[in-house]
């Protein structure tokens, strides 16, 4: 065999060899510079809001309207209307109407549901995620609420849960409202009631104010008047009380005036939250289950007992809501802090030289930015950013750009 051509295989299987190594090391440097690859995200300015949630109760000056007959109420006004002195707000009817006073009671019961289902949320409860966060928030409190044996609270509660779902339906775009069913026990209640007899008893108002058809017997416990140097045990023990009985001995309940736009929700929180809140600031107070309803409350005063770890904090507003229950114990959230600064991943802090810090991308250089960290959250943290003008330092900017992962990394490295 030609010993030239035998060369020359030699020499091509070689450089076919060599090719193969070539490009073997350069994927070999390209996969191994993606797994370098550093991710980051742009830093924000975020405002995290401090919460406390607790359960208040409702303060207000009531009036009992009361009535000499048994029998069915046939309510004027709608809950919460307000009505001049003297008016004519509610009739009874007396009589065998004892069946028809308990399916007028399942009526108005649904009628109420109803009536909420249609009542108009925030642009964010628009979002099922946050509806279906109710939803479930409410479900596990009924649930609670059982498991302690406190049934009457659970049974409240059980209504609102009915009107959030309603209420997705039409988040949903299920159903547009529902009207249709309104109108139809209305009718139903509007058939039962009276059938042409004449009422036994018109009921009227000595005072002018906001007129509610039902009581709950704590009209004469949670007054303004006992809110007067009220202690945390006083209100503890309000709070367990037992509700007066408003009908009997040939008088009974015919629905309720609330003289003043003036109310009262007090709650207790621990010490260390109550130090937070400052006297006659406002605070926003959101009641998830009135309708996603926000109110603004003027903090009155805090009250504070040596050998209790709980503070009472008592509001005021004269804010009356159209819509609002005003049922006795509400679930309340008060934002009474916001904490302003840029938002940092948890996993973007470092600990370098004791300091702690993030890295950044500036152009193509690595930098350590020691942060000042203000606030915890859920998987983040928020770092300072106002430093007064005499501070030189870099610290960490809006726009920065956090870096999340990578290899080897430290202060002062290029990359690409």
């Amino acid at each position: 065999m030609d010993k030239e051509y035998l060369k020359r295989v030699g020499v091509y299987v070689a450089m076919t060899l060599l090719s193969i190594l070539a490009i073997v090391y350069v994927v070999y440097h390209i996969i191994n510079s993606f797994s370098n690859d550093i991710i980051f995200e742009e830093a924000k300015y975020t405002v995290s809001d401090e919460k406390v949630i607790s359960d208040g109760y409702i303060f207000r000056d009531e009036t009992v309207l009361y009535t000499s007959f048994d029998g069915i109420l046939n309510s004027y006004c709608e809950e919460g209307e307000h009505v001049k002195a003297h008016s004519e707000v509610a009739c009874v009817y007396s009589g065998t109407y004892s069946d028809v006073s308990e399916q007028l009671k399942v009526i108005d019961k649904k009628l109420d549901i109803l009536k909420k289902s249609n009542v108009k949320l925030g642009a964010e409860a628009y979002d099922t995620k946050y509806t279906d966060k109710q939803i479930n928030q409410l479900y596990y409190l009924i649930c609670e609420k059982i498991s302690q044996g406190d049934f009457e609270y659970a049974g409240e509660k059980s209504k609102e849960l009915l009107v959030l779902l309603n209420k997705r339906e039409i988040i949903t775009n299920k159903r547009l409202n529902f009207n249709n069913e309104i109108s139809v026990y209305e009718s139903k209640r509007q058939s039962l009631v009276g059938n042409g007899d004449v009422p036994s008893d018109t009921v009227k108002t000595k005072i002018p104010g906001y007129y509610y058809s039902t009581t709950d017997g704590y009209e004469t416990v949670f007054t303004v008047q006992s809110l007067e140097n009220m202690t945390v045990d006083e209100f503890k023990a309000l709070s367990t009380s037992s509700p007066v009985k408003n009908s009997g001995q040939g008088r009974y309940a015919a629905g309720k005036i609330a003289g003043s736009h003036d109310w009262y929700i007090v709650c207790t929180v621990d010490k260390m939250t109550a130090s937070e809140f400052e006297q006659d600031s406002l605070y926003g107070i959101y009641f998830p289950y009135e309708a996603g309803m926000t109110i603004e409350f003027t903090l009155e005063r805090t009250v504070s007992a040596p050998n209790d770890e709980e503070s009472l904090l008592i509001f005021k507003t004269d804010t009356v809501p159209s819509g609002f229950s005003f049922e006795r114990r509400q679930n309340i959230e008060i934002t009474y802090k916001a904490t302003e600064g840029i938002k940092i991943p948890s996993d973007a802090l470092h600990l370098s030289n004791g300091e702690h810090g993030v890295y950044i991308l500036d152009k193509n250089v690595i930098r350590f930015i020691k942060t000042d960290i203000i606030h915890e959250g859920d998987g983040y943290y928020i770092s300072k950013t106002d430093y007064g003008e005499g501070d030189t330092e870099r610290h960490l900017r809006e726009h920065d750009r956090i870096i999340l992962g990578g290899k080897e990394l430290y202060d002062g490295r290029t990359v690409g």
